[in-house]
Parts: C-alpha cells; sequence; structure tokens
C-alpha cells in the first residue's frame, strides 16, 4: 500500500471565538508506504517534508510490526533535518511577525510556527513498543521513545502506557 498527501500549511490561532486568524505557513509532501510478509509482520516506510516559511522540515522513517488481532510489538527509527525549529538558547526564538508565539508548546510541535534561527537541527528518534488486547473492549498500548541529536547525544526519553476503550 502507499499512501500520498500534498496540501497547504495553515497556521491559526484558536483561542479566539470571533475568528481563527488563519494564515498560510507553507506547503507539505506525506509518503507512507507498507508492505506486508507473510501473516504477521509489516514492513513500513515514511517520507515527510514541510516547507514552511521558507525553510524546510524533512523527516525518514521506517518501522517493523510483528502481531496478530490480540497482540503486536513494533521498532520504528526516524530521522529529521529541520530547518524551522525552537531554539530555546536563542534570545528572541520567533519572528517578529508571529502572532501566536505567545501560545508556543514544545508538546504542539514546530511546524506551525515561524521562528528565527538560522542553522540545521539533525535528530534521530528510536521506539519500540506495542500494544496487547486485554479484553474485548480494553487496550493496552506501552511504548519507549529515544530521541539524540546529530551526534547521538540522548536529548529526550519518553516512556508512554495507555488504556483506550474500544466502542464497537
Amino acid at each position: 500500500m502507499l499512501d500520498v498527501s500534498f496540501g497547504r500549511v495553515f497556521t491559526y490561532d484558536n483561542a479566539g471565538f470571533d475568528r481563527l486568524k488563519v494564515k498560510k505557513a507553507g506547503m507539505g509532501l506525506w509518503l507512507n508506504g507498507s508492505l506486508g510478509i507473510g501473516k504477521d509482520h509489516l514492513i513500513t516506510a515514511l517520507l515527510r517534508m514541510n516547507s514552511m516559511y521558507e525553510k524546510q522540515n524533512i523527516l525518514l522513517g521506517f518501522s517493523y510490526r510483528f502481531g496478530n488481532s490480540k497482540y503486536n510489538f513494533y521498532l520504528e527509527t526516524f530521522g529529521e533535518k529541520l530547518e524551522n525549529y525552537y531554539d530555546e538558547d536563542q534570545e528572541a526564538p520567533f519572528v517578529d511577525q508571529e502572532y501566536i508565539a505567545s501560545k508556543f508548546s514544545l508538546d504542539l510541535g514546530t511546524s506551525w510556527i515561524e521562528y528565527n534561527n538560522t542553522g540545521i537541527l539533525y535528530q534521530y528518534s528510536f521506539v519500540a513498543g506495542g500494544d496487547f488486547k486485554i479484553s474485548r473492549k480494553i487496550l493496552l498500548n506501552f511504548a519507549l521513545r529515544a530521541q539524540f541529536e546529530k551526534n547521538f547525544q540522548l536529548t529526550r526519553f519518553v516512556p508512554v502506557a495507555n488504556i483506550v476503550c474500544l466502542m464497537f
């Protein structure tokens, strides 16, 4: 299977009730391919390119998944080249025209806001996780995610566990 998406990217201020203040931020391209091997294996690849405010962010990733309808496990890795990113060491990280900078949060991502940086950030992530179907309506998700900088220095380690109630 191959998924292809292309479109315009917008930023907006969703805090106001009267209007969103939508502003064009750039263009995006997304390619996602998968190949099933046998009954229990899946290999996927992902290429995501965003052109934001005349800067480009590129992500390339691969994953392997093994499992069935009761349980599955996965390993994935991806690398990113970021030209539009938040640099906490900068004195003024946002451009003067960025009108939603006051609502910035690292957890929301970096693609929607225009940054003042001129460098390029390379980062890599490795993730291991899976799902267990505890009962017909309860699913347990878990993962360990490690993020590294260009020299493979660990910058973030995030363990995740979720219990999902399946509604069907």
